[in-house]
């Protein structure tokens, strides 16, 4: 009986129990529910917001990229230009234009360079100025040169014609004065070539045997001392000689056997003679 009252009140307990258990549940379902509803709207706005943070930074990044190589062309933009207007002046330069320079305002490396750039450009075109003078200089040289040059050859060229010349009137003239001597050789009469101050230049042998000297002696003495010419016994001054009034007065003067004219060789042998002098003019200059 003991035990029926425990099993009975131990179901009584154990109703309660669930009746509590059952109003527990009625009460806090709800609050859980609300609980976990408020957590997953909480997580869904979470997830938002990651996705908003990941999408601002994957925008941020991107920007920052952009922005890096925008940075970097407009560097290498600014580098790269100062050189390529570096590069397209040398090649001006190289192509002839000696007076294209480079403009770059900057004061850095680049700067320098362009500036050392320039400096060796005008150099270049002082040496080139230089160089084109003294070109010049050395062009009116070799004109000059050529020049004197031909005129040298010219007068090498008239030189060996006036040598030539010379040697063919030279032999001419030898073999003029063979024949002439030839002439005079054969001659029966004595000839003598007289200058106007008197003095012998030519004798023909029959002259030499009539003055009994060689012509080695006579050339260049005087004609007048040579022999002595006579008129009958007296001698004939020698202003009065044929061959004075030749050379005085420029005519042919003549004696003939008639007028009784003689000749006294040095020995002092006396013998008749014609004489015929005749001048003879010669051009000069």
């Amino acid at each position: 009986e003991q035990q029926v009252k425990n099993t009975t009140l131990l179901n009584a307990k154990a109703r309660e129990l669930s009746t509590i258990q059952s109003e527990f549940k009625n009460l806090i379902e709800p609050e859980l529910e609300k609980e976990i509803n408020e957590l997953a709207e909480k997580e869904h706005k979470a997830v938002q917001i990651s996705q908003k943070i990941k999408r601002n930074t994957l925008i941020a990044l991107l920007m920052a990229i952009f922005l890096s190589l925008l940075a970097g062309i407009t560097v290498a933009n600014a580098i790269a230009k100062p050189i390529i207007a570096i590069q397209n002046a040398a090649q001006e330069i190289a192509e002839g234009n000696l007076k294209k320079r480079v403009v770059v305002a900057s004061k850095d490396e680049i700067g320098e360079l362009a500036a050392t750039f320039d400096n060796m450009a005008n150099k270049l075109e002082e040496s080139h100025h230089a160089l084109e003078n003294k070109t010049n200089e050395l062009s009116k040289n070799l004109a000059v040169i050529k020049e004197q040059n031909q005129f040298l050859e010219d007068t090498k060229r008239s030189m060996t014609n006036l040598l030539e010349n010379s040697q063919k009137l030279e032999q001419n003239l030898k073999e003029e004065r063979d024949r002439i001597k030839s002439i005079l050789a054969s001659m029966g009469e004595g000839l003598f070539v007289i200058d106007k101050n008197f003095a012998i230049t030519l004798v023909n042998p029959a002259a030499e045997i009539i003055l009994e000297t060689r012509s080695e002696k006579l050339i260049g003495t005087d004609f007048r001392k040579s022999c002595v010419m006579l008129k009958g016994e007296k001698k004939i001054p020698d202003e009065e000689r044929p061959i004075t009034k030749s050379i005085q007065d420029g005519r042919i003067a003549i004696i003939g056997i008639d007028d009784n004219v003689m000749w006294q060789s040095p020995s002092g042998k006396k013998f008749p003679v014609a004489i015929i002098s005749t001048p003879l003019l010669v051009e000069t200059g």
